[in-house]
């Protein structure tokens, strides 16, 4: 049987647009936000295994995949929506996950809306240490550059949804081991059908943010995964800067994975997805 006959795919409308979303499994449930270059897809090889205790609701963002487009794009504007989805399905996730990008929306929807869900964990979420804040605001000044300006814009978009960028990038930032099977068989699809606007605001607004300090106002308790070779954060400093914080922050770092954990580890990242909520809840 094809993996895809485990998910269903629907639809709702939140706030004047449709989002688009997939759903698999029974129990209690969690929602997933994807990261700045794909959609649900890419959380597939997860799926797989937490759809076997909890029912899970994997979103496209507004701008990416066959979600809606909005007129403005940015992770407070997509927390806004990710607010609306739960709402509008009147659930209480038992956290609400976000890879990369995703974690500075699900960062913003804990802080402004922690009444939604019960925890968030963060998969590579990215602070901003010395050497990371000179490389954010070159990236925000190159997207700037370029915002707006609808033919840069789209050259940019068909360089991204090339196969030699997505491996190029996996090679070298995203994954530990370079795996050609896994990006075209679940990172491919979202490079294709996110619109181009929404990825250059958005690269604009997350490197804007000061992650560091979303998290100095979350009440829920946090879980961070990270790769222990993850190439865009020197995660021994983040979580060290974490400790020093008042919140509840748990962590939990996967040998043998990069950026993109959840792609190249998913088993234990559910494992320790399931750890953490159950150290909380009975799940």
């Amino acid at each position: 049987m094809s993996i895809m006959n485990c998910f269903k795919i629907m639809q709702v409308k939140v706030k004047g647009i449709t989002i688009n979303y997939a759903t698999a499994g029974k129990g209690k449930p969690l929602v997933f936000i994807h990261g700045w270059t794909n959609n649900w897809m890419g959380w597939i090889p997860l799926a797989k295994i937490l759809k076997n205790n909890y029912k899970l609701y994997i979103l496209d963002l507004p701008g990416f995949g066959d979600s809606d487009s909005l007129q403005h794009y940015s992770a407070e504007i997509a927390a806004d929506y990710l607010a609306g989805f739960i709402k509008k399905l009147k659930i209480k996730p038992e956290a609400v996950i976000g890879l990369s990008m995703g974690t500075f929306v699900t960062s913003c929807f804990g802080k402004n809306y922690p009444k939604l869900t019960k925890t968030i964990v963060l998969i590579g979420a990215v602070f901003k240490d010395k050497k990371r804040k000179v490389t954010s605001k070159f990236i925000e000044f190159w997207l700037k550059l370029v915002n707006g300006r609808k033919r840069a814009e789209s050259v940019i978009k068909k360089i991204i949804e090339t196969r030699f960028f997505a491996y190029l990038t996996a090679k070298y930032l995203n994954m530990y081991e370079f795996n050609k099977f896994l990006i075209d068989t679940y990172g491919m699809i979202g490079k294709k059908k996110m619109k181009k606007e929404a990825y250059i605001q958005m690269g604009i607004s997350v490197t804007t943010i000061q992650l560091q300090e979303v998290l100095d106002n979350i009440k829920v308790p946090v879980l961070l995964i990270y790769g222990k070779q993850d190439k865009l954060v020197n995660i021994r400093n983040a979580w060290q800067n974490l400790k020093r914080k008042k919140g509840n922050f748990n962590y939990r770092a996967i040998n043998k994975a990069g950026h993109i954990v959840s792609l190249e580890r998913p088993r234990p990242v559910a494992e320790a997805i399931t750890d953490f909520l159950q150290k909380y809840y009975k799940a």
